[in-house]
């Protein structure tokens, strides 16, 4: 297996700045960890703070496990390579075995260039399943959990009569109204949609270091959070969700179910005023910093560092 220097932690500490420093010391690459950058057209509310020039270097592609064709490039900042950025279509569900695929093939065609990568985000379930594998029946149905576990039941039942009709129609009124049951419908008819197999992931990378960054307390995450927020918003927050559903893409879009996408649709839908988005999408955000370290702490491997 490649050793590599892994970066994870709670949102807003600083994980990307420090990952670059990292990589411009030892010569290395960045690969993200973060399953809402890999989505293209979705920059600022999901926080991509590099600032790449407008080339995406493209080098090889492959098919997924669900049929679908993904591409295998990288961004060039201050002469560092970033991968995983960018590289499927908000309207696409990505697994995290598809995540495991493309990280063997990013590391294919860097292996040879003898430099060490650094794996950096706050997406813990892609870096577990590098480090330490998953099994069989994990797969597929831990992201779709995921995804899917902050949703309106209202938002779930749309979700399910768009991907199987017949589905929908077979469930007595109790599972139409239980979140529990309707994602796990969604979880059978995005698998019998997509071809997904439940498949075992085998470990791919060591770690050579293995640092996690929270905040020094609750009132610093608040503050770090609410700035972070009013930052993406001065930079056109509502402007790239305004742009986003005038290209086809909704609610319930696998890109857009993160928090900020779905406070600000449900202003532009007048379910919220502006002053009510706003506060949804912070305390979303401090929620999900929250569960973010309450799976990570589970590692005893990472060594913390309060920022």
């Amino acid at each position: 297996m490649i050793s590599s220097h892994i970066i994870t932690g709670q949102t807003g500490t600083g994980k990307t700045a420090r990952a670059l420093t990292l990589a411009k010391k030892i010569h290395g690459y960045i690969i993200s960890a973060d399953s809402r950058q890999i989505y293209a057209e979705m920059d600022i509310i999901t926080g991509k703070d590099i600032n790449t020039p407008d080339t995406w270097n493209l080098v090889d592609s492959f098919i997924s496990e669900s049929g679908k064709e993904i591409s295998v490039g990288y961004y060039l900042h201050d002469g560092i390579m970033i991968w995983g950025l960018d590289f499927i279509l908000p309207n696409t569900f990505f697994s995290v075995f598809e995540y495991c695929q493309l990280v063997k093939r990013i590391l294919e065609h860097t292996i040879v260039q003898g430099i060490t990568p650094i794996v950096v985000g706050g997406t813990y379930l892609y870096i577990k399943a590098l480090l330490y594998g998953l099994d069989a029946t994990a797969g597929p149905l831990l992201d779709i959990r995921e995804s899917f576990s902050s949703t309106h039941t209202s938002e779930l039942q749309e979700k399910l009569k768009e991907l199987n009709p017949s589905i929908w129609d077979s469930l007595n009124n109790s599972d139409r109204n239980n979140p529990h049951r309707l994602i796990r419908k969604i979880e059978i008819a995005m698998a019998e949609e997509g071809g997904m197999r439940s498949q075992a992931i085998e470990p791919i990378l060591e770690r050579l270091s293995f640092l996690g960054l929270e905040h020094q307390s609750t009132e610093s995450m608040h503050a770090t959070i609410n700035a972070r927020v009013q930052s993406r918003i001065m930079a056109g927050a509502k402007e790239e969700v305004e742009k986003l559903l005038a290209q086809g893409y909704t609610a319930i879009s696998p890109g857009l179910k993160t928090p900020g996408y779905q406070e600000i649709i449900q202003h532009l839908e007048g379910k919220l005023t502006w002053e009510q988005a706003v506060e949804k999408w912070i305390k979303s955000e401090v929620q999900y910093a929250k569960r973010q370290k309450t799976f990570m702490k589970k590692d005893l491997q990472i060594s913390w560092e309060a920022v």
